[in-house]
């Protein structure tokens, strides 16, 4: 992660973390990496984002369900360690060190040592005057805009910042050698803290909170060891010589950036104010819309005593006001209306507006000369419920009934009354338990269909694959009687060889008998005789 990405975390927190960074990169040899644990860390994981080519392990006494199985994450007690002696090269604790129990503190130190091979950093904030006091002044800032204390603050003042001559006295008869630095001028810690809060309560204001963290943390942070720090860091070895490392000599924040960061914090409150104004602007603003609604409905009220129910006749004309019949509702629970309407011809189409106004109206038990009809419906509702309870948002509500065919009315009877709020939320929430049950029948029908479709997927997997042994298997069995084949092939080829062969040797040895026979004859001739006899002469 770049420079530029790191500078954009909180100021507070890139105090702690870039302080160590400097620490461990200047005591470093070359591009050496170490082993380094973080104890009472959070979530964040913010020191593997200054220190990126080290081993990092992360120990604290309480984690949350899903970092217990990170294995970067170790569950544990810091002031009972079950690691070995040196098991890291490194050991880090920031603002830790403040909310361990005064009397496990100088175990806590302990355990730090031991497992350290090389060094041990905790940084922690220590009592004085000045930070006490403002840490209450910045605990009464949050009480005051959240009704609440804020926990950490809380807690230092409960349980008493550590003393920082006690724990040198410590340091100094144990077998460590030490080194004190001081960090973040406590008058600028408790200014931006303060924008911190504001912003926590006006969420519009964090991405300005952020810009006053990157400039602080880039043009303020390595000026800012002052000897009146909120943060004290402390270097402890018991193997190597830390007292005399420095990380920052400038205990003087230049001017320049003093009015820098004071023209910030003006900007950010003059940003507040403009906030608050356009809230309280849009707050007003919605107070007289209010106000105005609430005069109209006192209006619409006056005007609904003097409400009127209309019925209409379409006798192939449209509908008008001269033809159509009203009843004056001096009482709106009036419920039942009867209109006599033997003056009309044939008549094509009805309209009832129910009132003058918006409302919700139940329209039923409709009758056409004594006869209950079955009539279809339409009109400028936003909801009908069972084709009886109609909502209409807009006031003169009608709902218009269309006839089969054109006909003679002689009289039409129904029944109308407002519903109210509550029986229309009655009946939403019936129809809503029917929808759930539905609703749950269909999940079950989902699960079983779901369990045997991956029952038939997993048919058609064994199928798939049942198929493939039986393709390989047949696929052998095709090579082994090719294989067969040739086999018989060369079989009967030899067979023929041989049957060759053994014709020529049965005529060789027919040859030879001839042969023999005719050397025989030969022998036994008078001819082969004399020449002997003559072969017996010559040679005497």
């Amino acid at each position: 992660m770049g420079s530029g990405e790191v500078n954009q975390i909180p100021f507070d927190q890139f105090q702690r973390y870039n302080n160590v960074k400097k620490i461990i990169d200047g005591l470093r040899n070359g591009n050496e990496r170490y082993r380094i644990l973080e104890v009472g860390a959070n979530e964040h994981q913010n020191l593997e984002r200054f220190l990126p080519i080290d081993k990092i392990t992360y120990l604290d006494i309480q984690l949350p369900k899903e970092l217990e199985t990170n294995p970067k994450y170790i569950l544990g007690d810091a002031t009972q360690m079950t690691f070995e002696d040196n098991a890291y090269d490194i050991v880090v604790a920031l603002d830790v060190y403040e909310h361990i129990p005064p009397e496990k503190r100088n175990k806590f130190i302990d355990e730090l040592s031991r497992v350290s091979a090389h060094f041990f950093v905790i940084t922690a904030p220590f009592y004085s005057e000045e930070v006490k006091e403002s840490e209450n002044r910045l605990n009464t800032l949050y009480a005051s805009m959240f009704k609440e204390n804020f926990i950490w603050l809380e807690e230092h003042a409960e349980n008493g910042l550590p003393i920082l001559s006690e724990l040198v006295q410590y340091l100094e008869h144990s077998d460590n050698n030490f080194n004190i630095i001081s960090h973040g001028n406590v008058d600028i810690w408790e200014k931006i803290m303060s924008m911190h809060f504001f912003a926590a309560q006006n969420p519009e204001l964090i991405m300005y909170r952020e810009k006053v963290d990157q400039f602080y943390n880039e043009h303020i942070f390595n000026c800012d060891y002052s000897d009146q720090s909120y943060r004290k860091i402390v270097i402890g070895s018991k193997s190597m010589t830390v007292n005399k490392i420095s990380i920052g000599e400038n205990k003087q924040v230049p001017l320049k950036e003093l009015a820098k960061l004071q023209e910030l914090e003006n900007s950010f409150f003059e940003l507040r104010a403009f906030f608050i104004k356009e809230s309280t602007e849009k707050k007003l603003s919605e107070f007289k819309n209010d106000l105005q609604q609430f005069k109209i409905d006192i209006a619409k009220e006056k005007e609904k005593e003097k409400d009127k129910l209309q019925l209409y006749v379409n006798t192939g004309i449209g509908f008008s006001e001269e033809q159509s019949l009203a009843y004056h509702l001096e009482n709106r629970n009036e419920g039942s209306f009867y209109f006599n309407l033997s003056e009309f011809n044939e008549v094509k189409s009805l309209r009832i507006d129910p009132s003058m106004f918006s409302g919700i109206f139940e329209i039923k038990k409709v009758k056409i000369n004594n006869e209950f009809c079955d009539i279809k419906m339409k009109g400028n509702y936003v909801l009908d419920l069972r084709n009886e309870t109609f909502v209409f948002e807009n006031d003169d509500p009608f709902i218009e009934f269309s006839l089969d065919k054109s006909r003679k009315i002689e009289y039409l009877e129904f029944q109308c009354m407002p519903v109210k709020t509550s029986t229309l939320v009655s009946e939403l929430k019936t129809l809503q338990n029917v929808a759930d049950e539905y609703l749950t029948d269909l999940k079950l029908k989902n699960v079983i269909n779901n369990s045997l479709e991956e029952q038939v997927s997993d048919s058609l997997l064994k199928n798939k694959s049942l198929t493939g042994q039986i393709n390989n298997k047949e696929n052998e069995i095709t090579e082994k009687e090719r294989f067969i084949k040739i086999l018989e092939d060369t079989n009967k080829d030899l067979k023929t060889e041989i049957a060759k062969k053994e014709e020529e040797q049965r005529l060789l040895a027919l040859k030879q008998t001839e042969l023999t026979a005719e050397l025989s004859g030969i022998y036994s001739s008078r001819s082969w005789k004399l020449v002997k006899r003559l072969k017996s002469l010559i040679n005497k």
